[in-house]
């Protein structure tokens, strides 16, 4: 049995928490873990297989080390992810495919509909349903009888999200079991096209490390309910019955999960507040209001609104941030211009940067905390609080923290070119191009 852990998505409804760098798989805000680690503690699978993107695949890696990986270039959608695995795995291998952004509090129930729908996949496809416990219009709906699917229903108004509740309706999870061989019959059945593109996709990869490299050029963007759910003739669904379910698709569902920043009210209530830093908050003669405030933006929503965001067209910058997390840390640009750029860069205990130089620009490194290991050539040079270093362009150079505790670096970077392609990497734990 594998689990596929479809984690390429860009989080926009959880726009400003949510950014390309840092989508909501991989934001530690339960309490220190993510997403992505929930998805992988929910589901007690030995063998995984995760589909991402280049971005975020260093920091899923480091999460989920023994995980193969498929590493796409351009968004694949749910549909084109899918084929690829029906097309790679075993046909006697029965997949248990799960989104990467669900909360399931009761783990002992979900796992018994899990092992429902195993019995049952080893011939139809099975989903597992939801039980509803309220109306909710942010979720999709599965209409069913005799424990197979009717139909499928987008998110309903509330008038008709109400009257699913008595009736035979569940909240479609996106939580697929499936043999592999009968995966790949559906596609063969009802998208022959999508599949000659995996074909063909999967002919163009590169192996390695046991992580297959996607290179397509194009995004697939269709879904998978859409290509093959919606057509399939036989589908069965486990209703599952509190799991402690809910969809991390949004501002308001993260809301019921994470307690509100401190904050004052006065002639005010059903107020929630999230921010990045401890601030002084106070509402003041208003009511149902979500304030979200990050470093680098700040949403303000009536409470239920924020699905709609997804619908926004926001410019491409506000999904950028000055900070960026790498699989060693992280860093933050504190200041940039033509031909200089300051960072700041956090390397975490045990871990180092690529073995790498640079053809157009040299560093200054300041070791603020903690302590370093610096590569410079064939060199070992060991650094202190206070101590600091010059790499000209064109040495190989890297940064271990061989510590127990974070190390904080100033870099300053001069040249005439300053991007972050201007990296070549000679040798890398985390198997980066």
């Amino acid at each position: 049995m594998i689990q596929v852990i479809l984690a390429g998505g860009s989080g926009k409804r959880l726009w400003p928490l949510s950014t390309r760098e840092e989508p909501k798989q991989i934001i530690p805000i339960f309490n220190g873990i993510s997403l992505f680690e929930k998805t992988i503690i929910q589901n007690n699978i030995d063998s995984k297989i995760v589909i991402t993107n280049e971005r975020i695949f260093p920091s899923l890696k480091s999460i989920s080390p023994n995980s193969k990986f498929l590493i796409e270039k351009e968004p694949l959608g749910t549909n084109m992810s899918i084929a690829l695995i029906a097309i790679m795995s075993d046909p006697e291998e029965m997949l248990v495919i799960t989104p990467s952004d669900h909360i399931i509090k009761n783990t002992t129930n979900y796992n018994h509909s899990i092992s429902l729908a195993i019995r049952k996949a080893k011939k139809q496809l099975v989903l597992i349903g939801i039980s509803p416990s309220y109306p909710e219009t942010g979720y999709g709906y599965i209409s069913l009888r005799n424990n197979k699917v009717v139909a499928f229903h987008e998110k309903p108004n509330l008038e008709t999200a109400t009257s699913y509740m008595n009736s035979n309706y569940l909240w479609n999870s996106g939580i697929v079991v499936v043999k592999a061989s009968i995966l790949l019959t559906l596609f063969s059945t009802y998208d022959k096209v999508s599949l000659a593109n995996a074909r063909e996709i999967l002919s163009q990869s590169t192996l390695k490390s046991g992580n297959i490299y996607l290179k397509n050029k194009d995004p697939y963007l269709e879904s998978f309910d859409c290509s093959i759910l919606e057509k399939a003739k036989d589908i069965s669904v486990i209703s599952a019955c509190n799991l402690g379910w809910k969809d991390m698709g949004s501002i308001d569902s993260l809301s019921s999960e994470i307690p509100s920043s401190p904050f004052k009210e006065v002639n005010s209530s059903n107020n929630y507040c999230f921010t990045s830093k401890d601030k002084n908050i106070l509402f003041l003669d208003i009511d149902n209001v979500s304030v979200i405030e990050t470093e680098d933006s700040i949403l303000i929503s009536n409470r239920g609104s924020s699905q709609q965001i997804k619908e926004i067209e926001l410019p491409d910058s506000w999904y950028e941030t000055n900070k960026t997390n790498r699989p060693w840390g992280q860093y933050k640009v504190i200041k940039s211009e033509s031909n200089y750029k300051v960072k700041e860069l956090i390397v975490n205990p045990g871990e180092r940067i690529s073995l790498q130089y640079h053809k157009h620009r040299s560093e200054h490194w300041i070791l603020v905390k903690g302590k370093i290991e610096a590569q410079i050539n064939e060199k070992i040079i060991n650094l202190s609080e206070n101590e600091s270093l010059y790499i000209p362009a064109n040495i190989t150079h890297r940064l271990s923290n061989k510590s127990d505790q974070t190390a904080l670096l100033i870099e300053v970077q001069t040249g005439t070119y300053l991007e972050e392609d201007d990296i070549i990497r000679i040798e890398d734990d985390y198997e980066r191009p």
